[in-house]
C-alpha cells in the first residue's frame, strides 16, 4: 500500500471522491443508500471519520470491519462500537484527548529526531573550520590579483551568468574557458584573463555529445589539456552532490584530475533532475556546490550559467541565486520577443564589479562576440535614435521651407526682388526652422542680395 493505506483500502472497496469542502470526502453507495467517510485532519496519523455516525477509525483492521459490514444505525445512532473504534469527539473523555495530545508530541518528537540525523548524515563536515585572530589572519600571504578575469570575476569567487534563453550564454561560456586555457582576452580584447594554476573542469548540461565536440573544435583551445570535459546531458542524475556519497566521488575524481575551476552550463537541468524547485530550493544545490569546491580543491573559482525568468531581467527562480554568487553577470536581448535583436552585457558584484550594460558584436567570421564600447546600453542605443529622429526631423523641416521659399521667389518678377520679411510672410514661416532654412540658402548662395535688404533666387538673377 501506498502512504495513506485506509485511502487505499477503501479505494478498493468501491469508493469515490466527493469533495472537498470539509476535508476529502469519500463516498459509497450500499443498498441504495450513500454511505461517506471524511478524512480528519490529524497531522499525525491516517483518520477517517464515519459521516453519518460521527465513529472515527484510526486502525485499518478496524476500518476493513466496517467496510466489510458498516454498522446500521438505529435512531441516527450506533448502538455498539466495535472494539478499537475511537469514539466521536464528543464522546470521548478528557484523559482520551490529554492521550492523543502526547502521542502527537511524542510522533513530532521522533519526527523531528529523525529529520536531525539526516541533516547531519548529508552534511559531513569534511573541511574542518578554523577559528583565527585578526592578527593571524593579516599575517597570511594573499595573492596580488584581485581578479580572475579583470573587473568582471573576483579571485576564488563564485559567477552566475544569467541570460534570455537562446541568447549566447553557451558561446560566452566557451570562449571564456578558452581565454581560462590559453590566456588573453574575454569579449575579444575588453577584459584581461588569467588562467588558473590548476585545470578548468568544464560540465554541460545541455548540449548533445556530438555539437558540444563540434563548438569545441570551433574553440580552437590551444592549452588543451588544461580543460577536462564532462556532458551531463541525460545524465544529469549521476551529478547529484546533494548526496555526500555522490558528492564524495566527484571530490575525489576532481581532485585527481587537479581541479581549479567548475564550470556549469547550465543550472536549469541539474534542478530538475533531483527534484529541486528552482523557485525556492536552488540553495539545496548551490550550498553543496561551494563544498565540492572546497573538498576537491578548485578553489580558484567556480562558474554557473542560468535562464532568466520569462520576460523577466533576474536569475529564474530561487533568491538564493541572486545571494549565492560573487558577482553576477547578465546578457539580454534587447526585445525578448525577436530572438535576432541585439544583445547586451552587464555585470555587478562584491570586490568593485560594475560593468555598464554594452552591446554585444557578433563576429560570424571569427565565431566570436565582443564588446567594442562600455556603456553603448539599451537606454544609450534608445537615446541615439531618438536624436537621429529629431535630426531627420529637422532636416525634413528645413527642407520643406527651402522649397517654399524656391517657388516663392521663381514667382516673382519683380526687379526689386523681396525683402527677409515679405519672404517670410510670402511662405507663412516666422518660426526659428524657417528662419533657419533661409540663412542657409543665403549663405549657401542660392538666395542673393539685389540691393538693401532685397533677394532673389541666384538662378533668376544670372538667368540661368
Amino acid at each position: 500500500m501506498g502512504e495513506l493505506p485506509m485511502l487505499d483500502l477503501l479505494k478498493d472497496h468501491g469508493y469515490i471522491f466527493g469533495g472537498n469542502d470539509n476535508g476529502p470526502l469519500w463516498e459509497k453507495r450500499v443498498n441504495g443508500t450513500v454511505v461517506s467517510v471524511l478524512r480528519s485532519c490529524n497531522p499525525w496519523r491516517e483518520e477517517w471519520q464515519d459521516v453519518y455516525s460521527g465513529v472515527v477509525y484510526d486502525d485499518i483492521e478496524i476500518l476493513r470491519q466496517f467496510l466489510v459490514q458498516p454498522p446500521q444505525p438505529i435512531n441516527g445512532k450506533i448502538p455498539v462500537r466495535p472494539h478499537g473504534v475511537r469514539p466521536p469527539p464528543s464522546e470521548r473523555t478528557t484523559k482520551e484527548i490529554e492521550q492523543d495530545r502526547q502521542d502527537g508530541l511524542s510522533l513530532a518528537r521522533d519526527r523531528e529526531w529523525i529529520k536531525q540525523q539526516l541533516h547531519k548524515e548529508q552534511s559531513p563536515i569534511t573541511v574542518p573550520v578554523v577559528i583565527k585572530s585578526v592578527a593571524e589572519v593579516l599575517a597570511e600571504s594573499i595573492p596580488d590579483r584581485v581578479y580572475r578575469v579583470e573587473d568582471l570575476w573576483p579571485d576564488g569567487g563564485n559567477i552566475v551568468f544569467a541570460g534570455h534563453p537562446k541568447v549566447g550564454k553557451s558561446l560566452a561560456t566557451g570562449q571564456l574557458v578558452k581565454a581560462l586555457a590559453d590566456g588573453g582576452y574575454f569579449l575579444h580584447e575588453q577584459f584581461t584573463v588569467y588562467p588558473p594554476n590548476g585545470r578548468i573542469i568544464w560540465i554541460d548540461t545541455e548540449l548533445p555529445e556530438d555539437t558540444f565536440h563540434r563548438n569545441l573544435e570551433k574553440l580552437g583551445i590551444v592549452n588543451q589539456d588544461r580543460v577536462k570535459t564532462i556532458c551531463l546531458r541525460g545524465c544529469e542524475q549521476q551529478f547529484d552532490i546533494t548526496d555526500p556519497e555522490c558528492r564524495a566521488e566527484w571530490v575525489t575524481k576532481f581532485r585527481n584530475h587537479g581541479a581549479g575551476i567548475i564550470v556549469i552550463d547550465c543550472l536549469g537541468p541539474l534542478l530538475t533532475a533531483f527534484n529541486l524547485d528552482p523557485n525556492h530550493e536552488a540553495g539545496k544545490f548551490l550550498y553543496p556546490f561551494n563544498a565540492l569546491r572546497n573538498e576537491c580543491g578548485a578553489t580558484e573559482g567556480g562558474f554557473i550559467s542560468h535562464h532568466m525568468g520569462h520576460m523577466g531581467e533576474r536569475s529564474k527562480g530561487d533568491s538564493a541565486i541572486l545571494a549565492w554568487p560573487d558577482a553576477t553577470w547578465k546578457e539580454v536581448l534587447e526585445d525578448y520577443d525577436d530572438a535576432m535583436s541585439d544583445r547586451f552585457f552587464s555585470a555587478f558584484g562584491r570586490s568593485g564589479v560594475s560593468v555598464a550594460e554594452s552591446r554585444i558584436w557578433f563576429d560570424s567570421m571569427m565565431d566570436r562576440v565582443s564588446i567594442p564600447t562600455i556603456g553603448d546600453s539599451r537606454k544609450a542605443a534608445k537615446k541615439a535614435i531618438q536624436e537621429a529622429s529629431k535630426v531627420e526631423s529637422h532636416a525634413d523641416t528645413i527642407a520643406k521651407w527651402q522649397a517654399a521659399i524656391r517657388e516663392l521667389l521663381s514667382a516673382e518678377s519683380s526687379k526689386d526682388g523681396l525683402s527677409k520679411r515679405a519672404i517670410e510672410q510670402g511662405c507663412g514661416g516666422g518660426s526659428k526652422a524657417f528662419r533657419e532654412a533661409r540663412d542657409r540658402m543665403i549663405i549657401a548662395k542660392e538666395v542673393v542680395a539685389v540691393g538693401r535688404d532685397r533677394w532673389k533666387l541666384a538662378t533668376v538673377v544670372t538667368g540661368l
